[in-house]
């Protein structure tokens, strides 16, 4: 786990790990009141944006959310964060 002091002045953690939704390292910064973000989110627009060079298909931000929501359902829940504008 990491040390309670990395977490000083930290409003927001990233973790690129998808799965589990929620790690050890966003478990820890949860309870130091920090705002975490999973790393579904970016592995969910990678095979959009895939899918946009290769087939020319595109995603609107609410498709996306709702691929993001049932991705992180299949693998048992975890609070998706929302996106930026909408805080």
């Amino acid at each position: 786990a990491a040390p309670e002091e990395a977490f000083d002045g930290t409003r927001t953690v990233f973790d690129a790990v998808y799965n589990p939704g929620e790690t050890l390292l966003l478990r820890t910064a949860k309870g130091f009141g920090c705002r975490c973000v999973g790393g579904m989110a970016m592995l969910a627009w990678q095979g959009a944006e895939a899918h946009r060079i290769w087939d020319g298909d595109s995603y609107t931000p609410q498709q996306m959310d709702g691929v993001i929501e049932e991705l992180y359902t299949a693998l048992g829940g975890f609070e998706t964060a929302k996106r930026d504008e909408e805080e």
